[in-house]
């Protein structure tokens, strides 16, 4: 809804295709601003990774301290430097949201680093802004992206790019979000924060943003039983079923094999 309100997308839906991400973007925190900070935002942004130690210690004592409706959501505001998806501003600080789908970074630099005030890389421009919205408060930059996208561009820091030394850097793919959504949906309070952590959680869901977690949970409600396996075809007018042989092998390379009978 909040990408059609700002017209990034078309009233007939036309150009939906190219603008997933700010579908995403919409959907995903448009649900979450109807939260105080506390039951929704804050469990999200806890999950991102921010490398330098004075930083994320900032960024935690941050996140531990806001509670309520007290900040603001400005999606993709207009910029010399360009468009982030998603600037959130609370009293004392300023956080930043590029959010990625199914591209990765939008425009590089060629050749050589440069200084991030100078730079082409969607994130060095995107810190620039930052730094000049700020306005003295402190301030931080969040990748959001599915992970391969997220760690091809976390191991580039400082290699291909560079971000302003005011502006705190911190990664978080989705895949580690929507495990997050797991665990809160089942801590929720019965009403408005049950439903909207359900739905963005199904939302990641049918987007393909759900990290595989193995078998562990099938295998725990229905075991293997080490019994011969029968198997009835019951389409052919004859009868014949086949049966896995149960017997204990001694030997290793010997082949298992199953027969008619």
């Amino acid at each position: 809804m909040i990408s059609e309100i700002k017209g990034k997308i078309s009233s007939t839906g036309s150009n939906l295709s190219d603008r997933l991400e700010d579908k995403l973007t919409g959907d995903f925190f448009g649900a979450l601003r109807y939260l105080p900070f506390e039951q929704g935002l804050k469990g999200i942004l806890e999950q991102a990774e921010i490398a330098e130690s004075e930083e994320r210690t900032a960024w935690m004592k941050f996140l531990n301290e806001e509670s309520g409706f007290k900040h603001s959501y400005n999606f993709w505001p207009q910029h010399s430097k360009g468009e982030i998806d998603l600037l959130i501003e609370f009293d004392d600080t300023l956080v930043g949201i590029e959010v990625k789908y199914r591209s990765g970074i939008s425009s590089e630099d060629e050749g050589e680093i440069v200084s991030y005030d100078k730079s082409l890389h969607q994130l060095s421009r995107y810190s620039h802004m930052i730094e000049e919205l700020a306005n003295q408060k402190q301030a931080f930059l969040i990748f959001l992206a599915p992970f391969s996208i997220q760690n091809s561009v976390q191991q580039q820091v400082g290699i291909d790019f560079n971000i302003s030394s005011s502006v705190g850097l911190g990664f978080v793919n989705w895949e580690d979000i929507h495990t997050k959504l797991v665990r809160m949906s089942k801590v929720a309070l019965s009403g408005t924060q049950e439903y909207i952590l359900s739905d963005v959680q199904e939302l990641l869901e049918v987007k393909g943003l759900k990290r595989f977690s193995g078998f562990a949970d099938l295998l725990e409600e229905d075991p293997i039983l080490y019994t011969p396996y029968i198997f009835d075809d019951l389409s052919n007018s004859v009868k014949t079923s086949w049966t896995w042989r149960d017997l204990k092998v001694e030997k290793e390379n010997i082949a298992y094999v199953y027969y008619k009978k």
